[in-house]
């Protein structure tokens, strides 16, 4: 990549410029939203997928110190960030998996526009912020495993930057949309680690952490739901397993307790495979009532054995 002196202003022209031709494109896209195309990926993703990757780009090689350009009144950097937020809204969410690159691009520029300190210059709305984390929960299917670590690092990004900064823009808008978003995030991401063996397990633990320490009682009743719903058999040692792992850790924001977090659900992958358990995943109609799966699972099974005898 280009290298310029600490004092120069060509990082600073350098990105005005290609904002402005990301301006200008992306600009003409919007104004033709609901005009027919022959070829969405040709006529529309393409052009938006090279924007992504410029922005991306010019935003991780730090042409530019974001927090100087307000000062000066220039406003190519809030143009970018807005253009950007309003092309991603455009595309509807299977699209992510649908056209590979177009998937690529995207998470590859949530990720460096919702890092520190970025994050706080996104004008993100209530529906962008939905729209956002579907397209990543979207793209943990992504035939590329580094597209989907990239959706985790997005929403670890954003939860993170919203547990620390309590009063924050995006504290507001987490909370906000606690009741729907986030254990929409949740049941999705329980159900990945819980019932697939990924590759990147370590990514999708970071993400999950956050998800966990924001609704806990959540993640407690949809995992003992999950226990209810599979085979008698198979019970107690699940909740074992289950139980290891809510219990590894305090949920606090902390180095400390992401990474025992981490270690936890990696031993709960090899105590799922050495006991050759397999999992059966329940649909919303399926979900039976919950069990407690912090109690010893010795005295849920005990509870069971003589509700079987009684019958």
């Amino acid at each position: 990549r280009l290298n310029f002196d600490v004092a120069s202003p060509n990082g600073v022209l350098i990105f005005r410029e290609a904002s402005r031709a990301v301006c200008a494109y992306g600009g003409r896209v919007l104004e033709e939203r609901g005009a027919a195309v022959r070829d969405v990926y040709k006529d529309r993703y393409k052009g938006v997928a090279v924007c992504f990757t410029i922005l991306a780009r010019l935003i991780a090689g730090k042409y530019v110190a974001i927090g100087v350009m307000p000062l000066y009144g220039d406003p190519a950097l809030e143009r970018a960030y807005s253009v950007a937020v309003e092309l991603l809204k455009q595309f509807p969410v299977p699209d992510v998996i649908a056209y590979p690159k177009l998937g690529r691009a995207t998470t590859a520029l949530l990720e460096v526009l919702l890092a520190r300190p970025n994050i706080d210059l996104v004008p993100l709305d209530d529906a962008a912020y939905e729209h956002v984390m579907r397209v990543c929960v979207e793209a943990f299917d992504h035939a590329e495993t580094a597209v989907s670590s990239s959706a985790c690092g997005v929403i670890d990004a954003v939860l993170t930057a919203a547990i620390e900064g309590e009063e924050s823009e995006i504290a507001k808008l987490v909370r906000a949309r606690a009741a729907d978003v986030t254990t929409y995030l949740l049941r999705a991401m329980l159900n990945i680690v819980l019932f697939e063996d990924r590759p990147n397990d370590w990514s999708f633990s970071r993400p999950l952490f956050c998800l966990i320490l924001l609704d806990t009682q959540f993640a407690l009743q949809y995992t003992s739901q999950i226990v209810q719903y599979q085979p008698p058999e198979r019970r107690e040692e699940l909740i074992n397993a289950l139980k290891d792992l809510l219990s590894s850790t305090e949920f606090v924001l902390t180095t400390t307790n992401r990474d025992r977090f981490t270690q936890a659900l990696t031993q709960y992958r090899r105590e799922v495979a050495a006991k050759n358990l397999i999992l059966m995943v329940p649909t919303s109609q399926t979900l039976g009532a919950p069990v407690d799966i912090m109690a010893s699972a010795g005295a849920i099974a005990a509870d069971e054995g003589e509700a079987a005898m009684a019958d």
